[in-house]
């Protein structure tokens, strides 16, 4: 349990594509002792395309008087296998000592935009059905055997969803509904002051941390899957849509 006196560590962790970079604006828009800029934990990791030393790492996290946001799309049980001892006792104390807010959006919307957001720079991925991209093995990437992409973003929220008692688990749907309510269900959480006046960041504006946003709509799955597409994913990961809270049907409303 985090000794919430003394944590200087927010950890915002979540699947790529579920609101990410929006909670992280959100937090460092609405909380004064929250640090403007953000961390990847990613890039401690070898072959890390932008990589960053434990001493850079480190120094990141020194701010006197702030607290720090580190991102991160792992999962616990994925740090065992992608480093090293050194590394795996830095990333523990981050997952142990953080206060950590979860990030899950609707699985269908995240693969959603997934698919599109890989298309606009995937030739590979231009060339493929939304069902193809649905099955592409991600085994190698993920340290796992054989695991296609639903079945990975089922695996991502459930591990995450094992620490719930101490975390804040953060529905993208709730904060596009009910932003000023989540901001403040967060001050509660982090227990430090929010900003008297609230401030909802546009996922396309100039100070966006956003990599590349689309569009951001809660339930656009329905504009682009096919019924079989549809059927697919929810005998997939039926049951943790339903245990989230999402409507499960076979059918597409496009109204």
């Amino acid at each position: 349990m985090v000794n919430n006196s003394v944590y200087n560590t927010i950890l915002v962790a979540s699947h790529r594509r579920s609101g990410t970079h929006w909670t992280i604006d959100t937090i460092r828009h609405n909380f004064p002792t929250v640090n403007n800029k953000f961390i990847t934990l990613e890039r401690i990791l070898p072959n890390h395309p932008s990589p960053m030393t434990i001493d850079e790492f480190k120094s990141g996290l020194e701010q006197k008087h702030e607290k720090v946001i580190i991102k991160t799309h792992l999962t616990p049980f994925e740090v065992d296998e992608i480093a090293d001892n050194n590394l795996k006792k830095i990333i523990q104390f981050v997952f142990e000592t953080s206060k950590i807010i979860y990030v899950v959006r609707d699985g269908r919307d995240v693969l959603n935009s997934l698919f599109y957001y890989t298309k606009s720079f995937s030739k590979k991925t231009q060339e493929i059905t939304l069902m193809e991209f649905f099955n592409q093995d991600l085994g190698k990437n993920h340290t796992i055997n054989k695991i296609n992409r639903v079945e990975y973003w089922k695996l991502h929220v459930k591990k995450w969803l094992t620490k719930e008692d101490n975390m804040f688990l953060l529905k993208y749907e709730s904060l596009t509904e009910k932003f000023n309510n989540i901001v403040q269900e967060l001050e509660s959480y982090l227990e430090i002051p929010k900003s008297q006046q609230i401030y909802r960041p546009e996922l396309k504006s100039k100070g966006s941390s956003a990599i590349f946003p689309r569009k951001g709509v809660v339930g656009d799955y329905k504009q682009n899957f096919s019924e079989d597409e549809l059927v697919f994913f929810n005998h997939t990961v039926g049951d943790l849509l339903e245990d989230l809270g999402y409507l499960v049907t076979g059918r597409i409303d496009k109204s």
